[in-house]
């Protein structure tokens, strides 16, 4: 570590870095996981035994998702159409019970900016 009692003001000194450093930092792809192993929490990424998503028996998210394809649009005029990932989640968002009372009342998805 640098001595900053003689680093004049103003000026940040960056310690050298080592390539095992680097690699902590910005992992490769293999390391990527084993850094920073995804965490999910619901049902929505849930799949049966064959691999397949699981859906919720009973849902309104079918019709959001017809209103969502219908209505709504980019400045342009391209229809906004949501991933597969996101219609899980409207789906299971809007999962009703037996009753007619939504599953869930809350919730959170979050992903990155740009996502």
């Amino acid at each position: 570590m640098p001595n900053t009692s003689q680093t004049p003001e103003g000026v940040i000194i960056t310690p050298s870095l080592t390539l095992e450093d680097l690699e902590q930092i910005e992992p490769s792809a293999e390391n990527a996981l084993k850094y920073f192993p995804p965490t999910f929490i619901g049902p929505t990424w849930q799949k049966d035994e064959n691999g397949q998503w699981l859906l919720p028996e009973h849902t309104l998210g079918w019709e959001i998702l017809g209103w969502v394809a219908e209505w709504l649009t980019f400045s342009d005029g391209r229809p906004f159409i949501l991933t597969a990932e996101q219609a899980r989640f409207v789906l299971w968002f809007y999962a009703i019970d037996h009753r007619g009372k939504f599953s869930y009342r809350k919730a959170v998805l979050q992903r990155m900016k740009g996502w």
